[in-house]
């Protein structure tokens, strides 16, 4: 059985690695005459979450077509590189670049850790240069939360709970 890593494992010094992955959002990032390269944020089932980009390109996996938000898969044969310090979308200090032999193979899901990163407010008041690189989902203040939901799918009980909350905007 092939070892298959953490996200928090990655660095530099190996090209050898095999990750499974929720592609948390995906985005196109225009580069002008350069023409385009897709933007990933991912995370692993422990809520470790790095970025990764897919340069324009071919691949000998015709892999990005069939990528969707919100879905699991098992990563292989990639890059990785030192973090962007332009435009950081999670706080690992490296990032995932996709090659000509990158594989991404769709899995069924890992966790249904909701990967939310909440942080207090004095850390967003007092956020040093650093922290001001990292982009934030959302910011404000929770005023309220609804009792713990069911959620029924066709009349059927799939086990699944949720909450509703509402944000002050700061």
């Amino acid at each position: 059985m092939e070892l298959v890593h953490n996200v928090s494992d990655l660095h530099v010094h190996s090209t050898t690695w095999r990750i499974y992955v929720k592609i948390m959002c995906m985005w196109e990032e225009d580069l002008g005459s350069a023409g385009s390269e897709t933007i990933m944020m991912l995370g692993d089932e422990n809520a470790n979450k790095i970025d990764a980009v897919i340069p324009n390109g071919l691949y000998r996996h015709n892999f990005k077509k069939n990528l969707k938000e919100g879905e699991w898969y098992f990563m292989s044969d990639f890059n990785v590189v030192p973090q962007n310090p332009i435009s950081r979308y999670s706080w690992h200090p490296f990032m995932i670049q996709c090659k000509w032999e990158t594989k991404m193979v769709h899995i069924t899901p890992r966790s249904i850790n909701n990967y939310m990163d909440f942080i207090d407010y004095d850390e967003i008041k007092y956020a040093g240069t650093q922290e001001k690189e990292y982009v934030t989902d959302v910011v404000g203040v929770v005023r309220s939360v609804s009792p713990i939901g069911r959620l029924l799918e066709r009349g059927s009980d799939l086990d699944s709970s949720y909450v509703t909350f509402t944000l002050k905007d700061l």
